[in-house]
């Protein structure tokens, strides 16, 4: 990803510490889940400030942390890797690495995974861009 989508994901998403390794055409895959991510966070810690401030301590959520140590491609999908987080998290993750399965990673449109050497998930235009710059 070039680095001022990378510069915009990290001041969108300050409380998270990441790096992408993939290709721009997953730019608002990583942001829509970053996005998802924060607010879960935001609502455990409300949760449970809240509950704290009412005297109800049995039980609290813990508090939420999450650190990403790798976003990368792999075998045409996105791969996450993560410690932390909670089941709706890991549901997030999950969908994001899916969606990358079905979505051009250079341009972001609807692709599809295609074989070669190196698998990789691309839309017909740029798979034929591609093409046409190796025979070049």
């Amino acid at each position: 990803m070039n680095n001022e989508l990378v510069e915009k994901l990290q001041e969108n998403h300050p409380i998270l510490n990441f790096y992408p390794s993939v290709g721009d055409g997953w730019y608002h895959i990583i942001d829509a889940m970053l996005t998802c991510i924060e607010y879960e966070i935001r609502h455990v810690d409300t949760n449970r400030a809240w509950r704290i401030k009412n005297n109800q301590t049995e039980n609290l959520p813990e508090i939420l942390t999450i650190s990403f140590n790798d976003i990368k491609e792999k075998f045409g999908t996105m791969r996450i890797s993560y410690l932390g987080g909670n089941d709706r998290i890991s549901g997030i993750v999950t969908m994001s690495e899916h969606l990358s399965g079905h979505t051009c990673e250079d341009c972001g449109n609807v692709g599809r995974s295609r074989g070669g050497h190196w698998i990789r998930t691309q839309c017909d235009e740029c798979a034929i861009k591609q093409v046409l710059i190796k025979d070049y």
